[in-house]
């Protein structure tokens, strides 16, 4: 593929040749997540959020059931 991109270059000086950068950065990512200590940051991140979310559904319902 590289090689395709380089002859397209010479042949079309005004294209830039990027590759799939999308394909990059999902692999990037991929061995971002593979990380023990990000899974467990985000595993704790998680549960922090739904936790806030629940009080504030909680909140949100006594409220609501609670206003003369």
């Amino acid at each position: 593929m590289k090689k395709a991109w380089k002859l397209l270059a010479i042949k079309y000086l005004i294209v830039i040749f990027l590759g799939c950068v999308a394909h990059s950065l999902n692999l990037l990512i991929g061995d971002i997540m593979k990380l023990s200590w990000l899974a467990i940051e985000l595993t704790i991140t998680e549960l922090s959020y739904n936790q806030t979310v629940r009080i504030d559904e909680n909140i949100s319902i006594f409220k609501s059931k609670n206003v003369p």
